[in-house]
């Protein structure tokens, strides 16, 4: 069978496939079986993207979704918000989990995503794929090892949407997980 490769496209991410994975999943394969993202869709929140193949959801509250490679997970008492071993988390925030906070640089300040923050690394504005703008955050973690890699969203009102992935180290696979995983990333609902 040739090299040659299809695109697709899930939730507007591109997908290359050789013709052999195509003809399996053709065949009646699932998307896991040929290790491909899988669609997740938060209600709750009001999000959906793709999870990376051998990445699992776990809702630990009403507003922040842990993903990790283990598909059983608990969550340490008292530690919601802190890293618990490789993981990306979609969040909800508000500018009203920060004191005096009333605009998006407010809580950015607020959550230590400024220069004068104590773990702060960069930060820079990004678009996504499927057009959102969004900020990138780099930060050294507070409560673990490595580096946490925040993608935050403010599209009005007092809401933000935090997207992390901690240890963030560059180049890895999990790196290269994560920026589809950002990538994917879709608001939808009210």
């Amino acid at each position: 069978m040739s090299d040659f490769n299809k695109i697709f496209f899930l939730i507007g991410v591109a997908v290359i496939l050789s013709i052999a994975l195509f003809f399996q999943i053709k065949a009646g394969g699932n998307a896991e079986e040929a290790s491909l993202p899988k669609s997740y869709q938060n209600q709750k929140i009001g999000y959906v993207l793709s999870i990376p193949p051998g990445w699992y959801p776990h809702e630990v509250s009403d507003k922040q979704t842990i993903f990790t490679p283990s598909e059983k997970f608990t969550l340490p008492e008292g530690t919601e918000g802190y890293a618990v071993g490789r993981q990306m988390v979609v969040a909800k925030g508000s500018f009203n989990d920060i004191i005096g906070a009333g605009t998006f640089e407010d809580y950015l300040r607020g959550i230590g995503a400024t220069p004068s923050g104590e773990f702060f690394v960069e930060r820079r504005n990004v678009v996504t794929r499927t057009g959102i703008p969004m900020t990138r955050i780099l930060m050294n973690a507070v409560t673990a090892d490595g580096q946490t890699l925040t993608y935050a969203y403010h599209f009005g009102g007092r809401d933000v949407y935090l997207i992390s992935h901690h240890p963030y180290v560059p180049e890895t696979n999990d790196a290269k997980a994560f920026d589809a995983f950002v990538q994917s990333f879709a608001l939808f609902g009210d």
